[in-house]
């Protein structure tokens, strides 16, 4: 169902991208608005079902995945949708094919920014080196596909575990799992010291707390 309904929001940017060689050169200038419109609705809620993650960064994160999804196949139909005009002889001007290219690069420059800014943004697996590998190898063909495919596949992994986690830990809150006789007392080593805002364990203490110890 996830799949069918990003391949309706994939058609649904490639019309709105499109909307001038589609509509307007048509002589369906109320229906290129209503494209414009989805186009737009599209970018601003681009699943449903990443309404039901337990946290806003989460869903923010999931967002981005499924825009840089939509990206990916919109791209693919709009450039099928391009050379099969070529290869058709449509007529038109060239400032009208100016218009019609630039039209779709920059409608999809929007969904592919407001992917990526979202992942960058949010996802804490992506990690510094992923980061830079998909920004600078992002200017160059085939490769960037892989990268992108790559950043796609690890920030979804991380919205899919996550909000597990975060569901499991609710669900078992009244458990106290992780509830022992006496208060647990975490040592590191003898060459790091714990500071206010950086500490040796991570999110390790806080997830002890949520399931019950007491440190």
């Amino acid at each position: 169902m996830r799949v069918f309904i990003r391949l309706v929001l994939s058609l649904v940017v490639f019309a709105g991208a499109n909307s001038y060689s589609l509509l307007i050169m048509r002589g369906y200038p109320l229906m290129a608005a209503a494209a414009v419109l989805l186009f737009l609705l599209a970018n601003l809620l681009p699943s449903f079902h990443n309404r039901k993650l337990p946290a806003r960064r989460l869903r923010i994160c999931g967002d981005g995945c499924e825009l840089l999804s939509i990206f990916l196949f919109s791209t693919v139909f709009s450039l099928l949708y391009l050379a099969g005009s070529i290869l058709w002889m449509r007529s038109g001007s060239a400032l009208s094919w100016a218009v019609r290219i630039l039209t779709v690069v920059a409608a999809e420059s929007i969904v592919f920014w407001n992917g990526i800014l979202r992942v960058y943004c949010t996802s804490v697996q992506l990690g510094i080196k992923l980061r830079l590998l998909g920004a600078l190898c992002g200017w160059i063909p085939v490769v960037h596909l892989f990268f992108l495919s790559k950043i796609i596949r690890t920030a979804a992994k991380e919205v899919a575990f996550e909000g597990e986690k975060i569901r499991l830990n609710d669900n078992r809150k009244s458990a106290q799992v992780c509830r022992t006789q006496y208060p647990l007392l975490l040592v590191h080593g003898v060459f790091f010291r714990d500071f206010q805002h950086l500490n040796y364990w991570g999110r390790i203490p806080e997830e002890l707390k949520r399931n019950g110890a007491v440190l």
